[in-house]
């Protein structure tokens, strides 16, 4: 599959990245915030078991 690259881990970013990441790409998550990322990930791991 595609590496995905998506720019900003704000609401829409994380919809996004969890569509791409269903669909069995491989993402990369970037923001200006440093921190940003990770904190992004660790929502997409709380949610997806509801999804």
């Amino acid at each position: 599959m595609a590496k995905v690259t998506i720019v900003g881990t704000g609401f829409i970013g994380r919809a996004w990245a969890i569509s791409f990441a269903r669909a069995g790409h491989e993402i990369t998550l970037w923001d200006d915030n440093p921190a940003a990322p990770a904190s992004a990930v660790d929502y997409i791991a709380g949610v997806l078991p509801d999804l």
